[in-house]
Order: structure tokens, then C-alpha cells, then sequence
């Protein structure tokens, strides 16, 4: 704790060049903004002095001038902020006014731009073109972010298109097929009637006793939808698809067709 408190003694001091000189040649440095730095459109920057070799009698600190290459002056005294610079990259320079004469002390290079990206208005304060939910201007577009298969709302986020998935919209939904359209709806319960499962084309693989697009009839050799049981074995004859018994071929008789003319 002693050091740390040590440390801060000697910043602040540094700082504020409290200590007084007599006889020596009074300087200036800016402390603040740094040389290189970027900022935006009617963002505050605070403008700091550091100040070395006070004379004894002390300085008028209005005589600290600060002043843009595109705006003038913009300022006076150790310290301010401003949040009106121009849109341009600027040539800041620290002069003193007083004593002698005119003396330039320090010159940095800052760059004011427009707004940071995705923000819009004259203070920002809003969010531009295909960005949402202020003040996190999320990115979304249709195109980019939701791989053409949705929109985006409010949040920023989206909403995919009937037939897809995902915070991007880029697979098929639950029960939608093929993975390049995702437009065939697809479930085993509904449209493969309970009695298939879905083909990745979405189309209906049916279980070996059922048969159509649906599975909703018998398979040859089955009878009695929904059941779909197997038929007898007749033997000179077929079996009826709905009731299983069997249908004789002409002078053929008995339970299987079995029995001779």
C-alpha cells in the first residue's frame, strides 16, 4: 500500500507540475489524446496539458492554447473536452500565449470519423441499414446472415423461412427435407400414416406390409388396412384385400382354393 500510494504521488504530481522554477524555461506537453488516435462524430475528447518548469509567480492558464489545423482554436487551459471537432483528421498543437512571445510546445495527430460501423444519425445514436436493437446495432441481412431463408426482426436476429432452422436458417427445420430446399414436409406419424418413416427427399419408405405415397393401403400378400395382416396361402386363387378370404379361380374350392374340379 505504501508504494502504491507512492506512485500515485509522484503521477500526480508529474501531472499537475506542482513545483515551482525559478529562472527556468516553462514547457508543455499534451498528456491526452494521444498521438494516432481515431475517435467519432461528436464523441467527447478530453484535451490534458502536462506542464513542466512553472515559473515561481505562476502563469495565467488561459494563455494554454490548444488549436486544430482545420478548426482553429479550439480551446484553452489545462484541461477540457470537446465534442465538436470536424470530421477530418486534425493537427492538434499546444501553444503558449503568454510571456515573451508565442511559443508551440507539442503536436499530436488525431482523426475524427463519422459514425462507428452499423451506427447511424447525426449523434450516432441510432442504428444504420441492416443493423437492429439499438444501442447493440446487431448486424443482420437476409442475404448474409440468414442464408436467404429468413428475415430479420427487431433483435437482429432471424426468423427462418417455413422449412428451415437455426440462427442462421441454414438447414432444414424438423420434418422437412431435402437439405438443399427444405420444402417436402415429412413425418413418419402423420404422413406416412404411422406405418413408414421419410426418405431424405422427403417421400415415404413404407414397412413391408403397407404400400402408397402414404403407407396408407396394403401391401401385396396383406389384407385388411389398417391391420394389414398376412393373407392365406391359396392356392389357386387370391386373397381378398379386404376380408383375407380367398378368392377362387374358376372350379377351384375350399378355404385355400386347395380343392380340385
Amino acid at each position: 500500500m505504501k508504494v502504491r500510494a507512492q506512485r500515485i504521488a509522484v503521477f500526480i504530481a508529474g501531472l499537475l507540475a506542482a513545483a515551482a522554477c525559478s529562472g527556468c524555461d516553462l514547457s508543455g506537453r499534451i498528456a491526452s489524446p494521444h498521438d494516432g488516435d481515431a475517435f467519432y462524430r461528436n464523441q467527447e475528447i478530453t484535451f490534458q496539458a502536462h506542464l513542466s518548469n512553472i515559473p515561481s509567480e505562476g502563469i495565467d492558464y488561459q494563455d494554454v492554447v490548444w488549436s486544430s489545423d482545420k478548426d482553429g482554436e479550439i480551446g484553452r487551459g489545462l484541461q477540457f473536452a470537446s465534442s465538436d471537432l470536424s470530421e477530418a483528421a486534425h493537427t492538434i498543437t499546444l501553444s503558449y500565449t503568454g510571456g515573451s512571445g508565442a511559443k508551440t510546445w507539442s503536436r499530436i495527430s488525431i482523426t475524427v470519423s463519422g459514425c462507428p460501423a452499423g451506427f447511424a444519425g447525426e449523434d450516432c445514436d441510432s442504428c444504420a441499414v441492416n443493423h437492429y436493437d439499438y444501442p447493440s446495432c446487431a448486424y443482420c441481412q437476409r442475404a448474409d446472415t440468414c442464408s436467404n431463408h429468413g428475415t430479420c426482426n427487431s433483435a437482429g436476429s432471424c426468423v427462418c423461412d417455413a422449412g428451415f432452422a437455426g440462427s442462421a436458417c441454414d438447414h432444414c427445420a424438423a420434418n422437412y427435407y431435402p437439405a438443399s430446399t427444405c420444402n417436402v414436409y415429412c413425418s413418419a406419424a402423420s404422413t406416412c400414416s404411422g406405418h413408414g418413416t421419410c426418405n431424405n427427399d422427403g417421400s415415404c419408405i413404407c414397412d413391408s406390409a403397407y404400400n402408397g405415397a402414404f403407407c396408407n393401403t396394403c401391401s401385396s400378400g396383406h389384407y385388411g388396412y389398417p391391420l394389414c395382416a398376412a393373407c392365406p396361402a391359396c392356392q389357386h386363387g387370391y386373397c381378398d384385400s379386404n376380408t383375407g378370404a380367398c378368392i377362387c379361380n374358376d372350379g377351384y374350392s375350399g378355404a385355400l382354393c386347395e380343392t380340385a374340379p
